[in-house]
């Protein structure tokens, strides 16, 4: 909706509301990927931002704001925004503010993981408004999904893909999360239990309890894993011992792979071989430990590491 001044703004959340709408999204400022504006420039008056928050509230409605700047995201924090849509030039000192106030982010980062990781093959598929833009605000965009990582936000799940990639290959926000350090239940928390309290459907989906709905699949590996940091310790050789029932077969089964291992490994060696790491537990040996699991749990690490370098 296009307009000037509260009152236009009020009704129009008032018309989105009535036609059925959930929540109201505002597009308060440029964008990277638009060719004739500015991440810094700002499309509404702090008096037209104030009547659609007030408004959407009156109504039951949350708010969220597609925004990039520290200094308009502690704007919208002060006037009650629900979340926040980017943050991508978001500074420590406004992500702490959205912190306190509770305010979720959906941070997208896959659009500016070229930029950021500084992938020029990438770079140069975009079209070339959009490579200055990433070019010219590349230090801010670091910094800022580095103080996002480092934060305690309340963080959702979404891609904002817009050239490059299909809308459906969603999946390509999960592997930036992972790719730029944040820990793998963040990132799932990020794209199933708060993505539906952002939604407001926390009540019936979101999580895996008794009365609410989900489709689920079941892989015999933990999906969470970097499956390509485990093929390539798998092609490199690294992979020393496994975890295998009593005929020898590798087993993923509790009563042998007592933590669920991911391929069922239980040492690795360093790239060149010199160094052997394993499970530290085996190696937990002593009065009255191991009741719940049978067997014998002294496997001798030291002597054995010297055998095996032997």
């Amino acid at each position: 909706t296009m307009g000037s001044g509260p009152d236009f703004f009020r009704d129009a959340v008032r018309h989105e509301v009535k036609i059925g709408a959930d929540f109201i999204k505002i597009m308060a400022t440029g964008g990277f990927f638009t060719p004739n504006d500015s991440p810094e420039d700002r499309q509404l008056a702090d008096d037209e931002l104030r009547a659609i928050i007030d408004t959407a509230h009156a109504l039951n409605r949350t708010v969220t704001a597609h925004a990039y700047t520290a200094e308009l995201i502690t704007t919208l924090a002060e006037m009650g925004i629900d979340g926040i849509e980017h943050a991508s030039l978001a500074d420590r000192a406004a992500i702490r503010l959205l912190e306190e106030k509770d305010i979720y982010v959906v941070p997208t980062f896959c659009p500016y993981d070229e930029i950021v990781l500084l992938d020029e093959d990438k770079l140069a598929q975009k079209p070339p408004a959009f490579q200055r833009k990433l070019r010219h605000y590349r230090d801010r965009l670091v910094e800022s999904r580095r103080a996002i990582l480092d934060s305690n936000l309340r963080l959702g799940y979404g891609t904002d893909l817009v050239t490059g990639y299909q809308n459906y290959e969603c999946g390509r926000e999960y592997s930036a999360l992972l790719r730029n350090g944040m820990d793998h239940y963040r990132a799932l928390r990020a794209a199933t239990a708060e993505n539906a309290r952002i939604v407001g459907r926390a009540d019936d989906i979101g999580t895996i309890e008794p009365g609410k709905l989900a489709d689920i699949a079941a892989w015999p590996r933990d999906l969470l894993a970097d499956d390509k940091a485990l093929r390539k310790l798998i092609e490199n050789g690294q992979v020393a011992t496994q975890y295998v029932d009593a005929d020898g077969t590798v087993s993923g089964d509790i009563q042998w792979n007592p933590n669920g291992s991911v391929c069922a490994i239980e040492g690795i060696t360093s790239p060149d071989g010199r160094v052997l790491g394993k499970m530290g537990h085996s190696e937990r040996k002593g009065t009255d430990l191991y009741k719940n699991v049978p067997g014998e749990k002294d496997q001798l690490l030291f002597e054995s590491g010297v055998k095996y370098f032997k």
